[in-house]
C-alpha cells in the first residue's frame, strides 16, 4: 500500500493557513476600497462642479450711489478634502447706479486684473481703476482703456460678476477667471 501523500489531504494547519490568507485579503479588500474612494472622490467632483456660490456682499441700501465702494467676500472655503467656514473668498468693486434695490442697480466687478492678477485699485481724481503693477486702466463701467502715455496691457475689461438682492441684500456669486486672455474663462 502506498503512503498517503500529505499535500492532496487537507490537513487542519493548511486550512487555517487558506483561512487566514482568505479573511486578510479580505480585510484589506475592505479597508482599501474607502480609502481609495477618499483620495479619488476630489478627481470625481471635478466633472460635476457646482456653480460657485452667492455670498453677501452687505445691505444693498447701504452702498452710495455712484462711489466704487471695495468690499471683502467671506464663506465656505473648500479644497479637495476640507471645508473651513468664514473664510476671505475674494474681494469685489460694487458700484450703485440708481436708487432701486435690484441687481440690475449695482456693478459688481472682480478686483483682480484680467492682465496677469494684480489688485485693482480705485483712483479718486478721474473717477476710474487702475493696476498698481502694470499699468492697467479701466473705466467705472469696467471697460479697459488706453492712455496717451502707454497702451493698456489688460487683454479685456474688468470681470463682471452675477448679482442678485434678497431680503435687501446684494449677493454676489463670485468667481475667479484666467488671467492673460481676451476671452473670460472660469478657473474651476
Amino acid at each position: 500500500m502506498e503512503a498517503p501523500n500529505p499535500d492532496s489531504e487537507p490537513t487542519r494547519r493548511g486550512f487555517f493557513a487558506r483561512a487566514s490568507i482568505a479573511i486578510g485579503a479580505l480585510l484589506g479588500a475592505v479597508l482599501t476600497v474607502p480609502t481609495l474612494g477618499a483620495f479619488l472622490n476630489p478627481l470625481w467632483r471635478r466633472g460635476s462642479r457646482e456653480q460657485a456660490p452667492f455670498l453677501a456682499a452687505g445691505s444693498a441700501g447701504g452702498f452710495p450711489m455712484g462711489t466704487p465702494q471695495k468690499v471683502t467676500l467671506t464663506g465656505t472655503a473648500q479644497d479637495a478634502w476640507a471645508s473651513n467656514p468664514n473664510q476671505t473668498i475674494g474681494a469685489v468693486w460694487v458700484i450703485r447706479r440708481s436708487e432701486a434695490l435690484e441687481a440690475d442697480s449695482f456693478d459688481v466687478f472682480s478686483t483682480i486684473c484680467p492682465h496677469l492678477g494684480c489688485a485693482i485699485q480705485h483712483q479718486n481724481a478721474g473717477n476710474a481703476f487702475h493696476c498698481p503693477c502694470h499699468g492697467s486702466q479701466f473705466e467705472t463701467n469696467g471697460e479697459r482703456t488706453e492712455t496717451g502715455d502707454a497702451p493698456n496691457p489688460s487683454p479685456r475689461g474688468m470681470d463682471r460678476l452675477t448679482t442678485r438682492v434678497e431680503d435687501g441684500t446684494l449677493l454676489v456669486q463670485f468667481q475667479r477667471f484666467t488671467s492673460g486672455t481676451a476671452e473670460r474663462i472660469e478657473i474651476h
